[in-house]
């Protein structure tokens, strides 16, 4: 087997907000007001996609970010950083 990563997530339009799937979740970013600074910010979520692994669904929401790209740059880079610590974790094939 190829030992392979991901390449970065490919965003679609979901209501008023963008989408994505990662391996082993999806992420949402989405524009809303931030009651704490009076202003419009995007927010970030990342819902695991099953519980294959034993675990259970859960979802995580983010930091806010001023703009767009800092969301989805977090974004990409958070389902780098857990593909990585799966495979890490993950016990390794055994060769015959």
């Amino acid at each position: 087997m190829v030992n392979t990563g991901i390449i970065g997530l490919t965003w679609q339009k979901y209501g008023l907000g963008l989408l994505a799937k990662s391996l082993h979740g999806f992420y949402l970013v989405y524009r809303n007001f931030d009651n704490e600074m009076k202003a419009i910010r995007w927010f970030a979520e990342y819902e695991t996609g099953s519980d294959r692994f034993g675990e259970q669904v859960s979802r995580t929401k983010f930091q806010k970010f001023d703009n767009l790209e800092d969301a989805q740059a977090f974004c990409e880079k958070n389902a780098l950083d857990v593909e990585q610590a799966l495979r890490d974790g993950a016990v390794p094939s055994r060769t015959p």
